[in-house]
């Protein structure tokens, strides 16, 4: 990281995460990416790369805190929509119809809590 320059430090430390996780140790992607979020937690882009490294570890529990992290963020309307819809799926894909549900009430509270706005 030394001799990079600044603007590719995220990238790349993104992609040490990555690798981390799929060949390394999942729990030093983890601090990776946490070390990353901490110092931008507006890039949406790593929330997302990084909620799908989680959920390619199969740890269902790991997986929704995540989402319970991203989603009580300041998102927009098309962010938070994209996450509860890839929540949803995720939801879907274990069977879960309980938390199914959690998710779809999470999201219309969401929508209720941030309303558009140009709403007359």
């Amino acid at each position: 990281l030394q001799v990079l320059p600044k603007r590719n430090h995220i990238d790349v430390v993104r992609k040490f995460a990555q690798l981390e996780f799929n060949k390394g140790e999942p729990e030093r992607g983890r601090s990776l990416f946490e070390g990353l979020i901490a110092d931008v937690p507006r890039r949406i882009d790593l929330w997302n790369v990084y909620v799908d490294q989680e959920m390619k570890t199969g740890d269902k529990k790991k997986v929704e805190d995540l989402f319970e992290r991203i989603v009580v963020r300041k998102l927009t309307r098309k962010q938070a929509k994209f996450f509860f819809n890839k929540w949803l799926q995720y939801e879907e894909t274990q069977n879960d119809s309980k938390a199914e549900e959690y998710v779809k009430a999470k999201a219309i509270e969401y929508a209720e809590n941030h309303p558009r706005a140009n709403e007359d």
